[in-house]
């Protein structure tokens, strides 16, 4: 795998190392396969597609350049070394500089975790033109900026682009402006209505490695230019000031700080203060908004390779400051001036500061719910727990029967802590605390976390119906679009003696009514459930699913015609004008599984919990799962729940994707369940072990849990074969 090792200098910022990736100055111009090195390569043949060319509006300035012509889509990419790459669970942030010539068709530039990416499917975090327009690729669906206008043309001013990629929560945020050398601001995050962070194409556990630029056909051409990556949610221009002390969103901080930075980089070297700066332009407000309207700046000379600037402090101040560079005396609004980023800290609290809040609690009833709330403050704190009923007669909660409230101390460390015993039903809802202190400011409330009983929500056993065993949520057999045809029958089960229910593939479901789980609401299971079913199948289709109009909330549990058990889950953002998705996973045990046909009964599972995971199951054993999205809302059900089939996308009223073969025992629960629960149900039904935690020794080869012939024979195999190097005695 080739890697962009042709301007890699590392350069630590206080936000975090930023790297040059390219720059484009140091390659003859021409294709890129052909004079980057290997760095850059081009995913067609197609001469002069993807090149190296010179800046049309600067011709002393190179640039890569990707065009869309004729009939074949083109792309070009950079693997990235391990360093520069964004691995699982990290923020990092993309920048990068781009101009675009006119208004053609979806032409994308993102980051991937594929090596060699040559198509739309295999990008992560991913930016499109298209029409005209500027659009974020938000999980399935690519959608426009509302607050953005993109300007077009060959000579047209570069703009400036920084992706905030967290590779934790499979999430991304982008701002984007064309004012030269300036470093971002809010007012430059790209939004889609109220939105303003966007789920990549595809969830994935992986290290995004690889920097991908991917166009269909038409006229479209592109210029890229001066490439990094920078550590977490780094918003500056790579030329201006930084490393900020203190740094960007320090709280706690002294009455008695001095103010102080780092000049901004040579733009030749990356490895010293920029020669042609000659001054520091301070702009400092506190309490006050971080636009500095009518602050006159502090000059400082420029001297070394930094400065520093003393203000007057005071307790619980939110202060906001920026240092913009002088080169070679440019005035404040002068263009050449490179305008800094918008650094914040937050000075020593008076009122208690919360430093680890409330975690939400799911426990079995008769369980002990525990929640603690960890906080710093100057003086002694006073803590008050609180029941949430309607925001204003919420109750007040003290040690007495089954609550129990605690509060411990170490200097001005503490931990308040909220204990419900023998939980049920009746202590679901949401808890928090107030906190208090001398300073006699307001109260600083927690987060407010929830309790939600852990319980079987639903269960159908199709013994001649389709009654809930363990709710009311009864379902109704019917055939679509008629539903005097008959409709779904009843079979033997896969339990000697019970029965099971049949789906012809064709039109045959069950109705469960529009109060069927999972649903929306505190423990009705959108938010966090598991879906278990026992089915012996003949077609792929839907198992259970049920979406609101515009594919707003709603899930989908289903079979492929794979044979790869999927889930689909979703909810909305806070203003009910998107999805967001919990997420999307299919898989199967094996390449060569196969269960359609197979006339024996396997065991389904699906689970989840926004926020947390989304994990499939196949017979008691974990087969695919990531990183789970965190959706705002989950509205009530439009219509009824379905079994056997699923409501079409043009129109929620029309089913489709009907399953066809045999269904047992089909179980909803309100709770994510881990590997070792999964398989204690499969445990429970069928009387089977299944090897979920490989044998932990060198002995057990194949990963089975035991150690047997099987692994002996791997061992023969290998027996006297020799790795050294260089040579084997």
């Amino acid at each position: 795998m080739f890697l962009c090792f042709a301007l890699l200098l590392a350069i630590s910022l206080a936000q975090g190392a930023l790297t040059k990736i390219d720059d484009f100055e140091s390659y003859a111009l021409g294709r890129v396969d052909e004079v980057t090195g290997g760095n850059w390569k081009g995913i067609t043949s197609n001469t002069g597609f993807a090149s190296i060319n010179t800046d049309d509006a600067d011709a002393a300035n190179q640039v890569l350049r990707l065009q869309q012509y004729g009939s074949q889509a083109r792309g070009l990419y950079c693997n990235l070394s391990e360093e520069n790459s964004i691995a699982e669970g990290a923020t990092r942030t993309l920048y990068f500089r781009f101009r675009v010539s006119g208004t053609g068709t979806n032409h994308a530039i993102g980051m991937t975790s594929v090596d060699a990416p040559t198509t739309w499917g295999d990008y992560r975090a991913q930016i499109v033109f298209n029409a005209g327009n500027l659009q974020v690729r938000d999980g399935g669906t690519a959608r426009n900026a509302t607050n953005f206008t993109l300007q077009t043309g060959t000579t047209e001013p570069f703009y400036n682009a920084w992706m905030v990629i967290d590779n934790g929560s499979d999430t991304y945020q982008l701002y984007v402006h064309q004012n030269g050398n300036t470093s971002a601001t809010e007012s430059d995050r790209i939004m889609v209505g109220t939105q303003d962070t966007f789920a990549f194409r595809t969830g994935t556990t992986e290290t995004l490695d690889c920097f991908f630029e991917f166009c269909n056909t038409g006229g479209e051409t592109v210029w890229v230019d001066d490439v990094y990556i920078m550590d977490g949610e780094t918003l500056i221009h790579p030329a201006a000031a930084h490393e900020p002390n203190p740094v960007d969103g320090a709280v706690d901080v002294l009455s008695s700080a001095t103010l102080s930075w780092k000049t901004g980089l040579d733009p030749v070297d990356q490895e010293g203060p920029n020669p042609a700066i000659t001054r520091h332009y301070v702009y400092f407000v506190a309490d006050a908004e971080p636009n500095f309207a009518g602050v006159e700046p502090v000059v400082i000379e420029a001297s070394g390779d930094g400065g520093t600037y003393a203000p007057t402090l005071a307790m619980d101040l939110t202060c906001y400051w920026r240092v913009d560079e002088s080169v070679n005396n440019s005035l404040p609004d002068d263009p050449n001036t490179i305008i800094g980023a918008i650094w914040s800290f937050e000075t020593l609290k008076s009122i208690p500061v919360i430093m680890t809040d409330l975690a939400n609690e799911r426990v079995f009833a008769g369980e002990t719910a525990a929640y603690t709330c960890a906080f710093s403050s100057l003086s002694e704190p006073t803590v008050v727990w609180k029941k949430y009923v309607d925001g204003v007669n919420d109750e007040t909660l003290i040690t007495d029967g089954d609550y129990s409230v605690a509060l411990e101390s170490t200097g001005t460390d503490y931990v308040a802590s909220l204990n419900v015993a023998n939980a049920e039903e009746g202590d679901q809802g949401w808890y928090y605390c107030l906190l208090t202190n001398k300073s006699g400011q307001s109260a600083v409330e927690s987060k407010h976390a929830e309790l939600v009983i852990k319980k079987l929500l639903a269960q159908y056993e199709f013994e001649n119906n389709f009654a809930d065993s363990v709710g009311t949520s009864h379902g109704m057999g019917s055939s679509y679009p008629d539903p005097n045809t008959g409709g779904p029958v009843f079979v033997a089960g896969r339990v000697a003696g019970t029965q099971a229910v049949s789906f012809d593939g064709v039109d045959d479901y069950v109705d469960l009514g529009l109060d069927a789980y999972p649903k929306a609401g505190l423990g009705s299971g959108l938010d966090s459930a598991t879906l278990t079913c026992w089915i012996m199948p003949t077609k792929e289709g839907i198992f259970m699913s049920n979406y609101n109009d515009g594919g707003m909330t709603g899930f989908a549990f289903s079979m492929t015609s794979a044979s790869e058990v999927r889930i689909n889950v979703r909810g909305e953002n806070a203003d009910n004008t998107g999805a967001i998705d919990i997420g999307t996973q299919l898989g199967k045990p094996s390449t060569d599984f196969n269960m359609i046909n197979e006339d024996q009964w396997h065991f389904a599972v699906a689970t989840w919990l926004a926020g947390g995971r989304i994990e499939v199951y196949v017979d008691g054993v974990y087969v695919v799962g990531a990183n789970a999205g965190l959706p705002v809302n989950y509205a009530d059900w439009m219509r009824a729940v379905t079994l056997g089939a699923s409501r079409t996308a043009a129109d929620r009223n029309v089913l489709g994707t009907f399953y066809g073969g045999a269904m047992d025992d089909f179980r909803v629960y309100n709770y994510f369940m881990d590997k070792y629960e999964v398989a204690e149900l499969y445990y429970e039904a069928t009387g089977q072990s299944v090897c979920i935690d490989p044998y932990e020794s060198a002995l057990d080869l194949n990963q089975d849990c035991v150690v047997n012939l099987g692994d002996l024979a791997h061992l023969a195999s290998s027996w006297l074969s020799c790795g050294l190097y260089p040579y084997c005695p």
